[in-house]
C-alpha cells in the first residue's frame, strides 16, 4: 500500500505534468481534498454500470466485488421510539439508521419474532422502498396494506439534541410482533489524508492512506489531479467572461 508520502509526491507528479509546471503547488489539505472527492466519485461510479467504462455494477464481477468488500456493512437493528412518522403503523417499527456513512444501500430485510419459546414464530420480509408520493397513491386505495411478506420503507429524518440530523426509517406491514431491520449497505470510504491538517476531513485531522485495493490507486490519482486542473482553471474561465 502508498504512504503518505508516495501518494503526494505521486500526485505532484501527475499534477506538474498535467499542468507543464505552469500552476502553482498545492498543500497536503488541498492533495488530501481533491483525493477523498477522487475516491468517494470512483466508488460512486462503480457502483453504477451507466457511469463507468466497463459497464459493471457492483455485484457484475468477483473482482468488482473484491474491489469493496472492506466497504460492506451489515447491520442488525432494532426499533427505537420515534420522534416524528408519518403511519401510525410504524410506531414501533421506526428506525435510526446505524451511521452517517452510508454511500449506498445494497439490499434489505426485516425480521419478525412473535411469541415467546418454544411456541415461538419467525417471519422474513423483504422490505421494498416507495416515495412518499408512491404512499399516498396506495393509500387511496381500500387495501392499505403490503402483500405478504413485504414491507414498506419510508425514508425520513430526525434532529437530534444536539442539532444533528439522523436519517431514519419508518417500516409498514402487517406486523404483530418484535421486528429488526436488516441492512446491508456499502459505507463511505475513509478520507485520505496526507499529514496532519488544521481543517479536518470528514472528522479526520491525522494521517491516513486508501483501504480500497492498490489497483485502484493510479485511477484514483489521476480523478484527483483532474478534479484539482478543474478547480484551478475556474477562476481563469469566469475572468474571462
Amino acid at each position: 500500500m502508498k504512504t503518505a508520502t508516495e501518494w503526494s509526491a505521486e500526485f505532484d507528479i501527475m499534477w506538474n505534468n498535467i499542468m507543464s509546471n505552469q500552476a502553482p503547488g498545492l498543500s497536503e489539505y488541498e492533495k488530501s481534498v481533491f483525493l477523498t472527492n477522487a475516491q468517494e466519485q470512483l466508488v460512486l461510479d462503480y457502483l453504477s454500470p451507466k457511469t463507468n467504462i466497463k459497464g459493471e455494477g457492483f455485484d457484475d464481477s468477483l473482482l468488482r466485488q473484491s474491489d469493496f468488500d472492506s466497504l460492506i456493512v451489515i447491520d442488525n437493528m432494532a426499533s427505537s421510539s420515534p420522534a416524528k412518522k408519518l403511519d401510525s403503523r410504524s410506531t414501533t417499527r421506526y428506525f435510526k439508521y446505524p451511521s452517517s456513512d452510508i454511500l449506498v444501500v445494497l439490499n434489505e430485510s426485516c425480521r419478525e419474532v412473535i411469541g415467546t419459546s418454544p411456541s415461538q414464530v419467525t417471519k422474513e420480509y423483504v422490505v421494498v422502498p416507495i416515495s412518499y408520493a408512491e404512499y399516498m397513491r396506495m393509500m387511496q386505495k381500500p387495501f392499505k396494506y403490503p402483500v405478504k411478506g413485504t414491507a414498506w420503507r419510508l425514508n425520513g429524518a430526525e434532529t437530534t439534541a444536539d442539532n444533528v440530523k439522523s436519517a431514519t426509517v419508518e417500516l409498514i406491514a402487517r406486523f404483530t410482533g418484535t421486528v429488526t431491520y436488516v441492512l446491508r449497505y456499502v459505507k463511505r470510504p475513509s478520507p485520505i489524508v496526507l499529514a496532519s491538517i488544521p481543517v479536518a476531513i470528514e472528522g479526520v485531522t491525522t494521517a491516513q492512506t486508501c483501504t480500497l485495493p492498490e489497483h485502484l490507486h493510479q485511477e484514483i490519482l489521476r480523478r484527483a489531479v483532474n478534479l484539482a486542473k478543474i478547480a484551478w482553471s475556474e477562476p481563469a474561465v469566469e475572468q474571462q467572461r
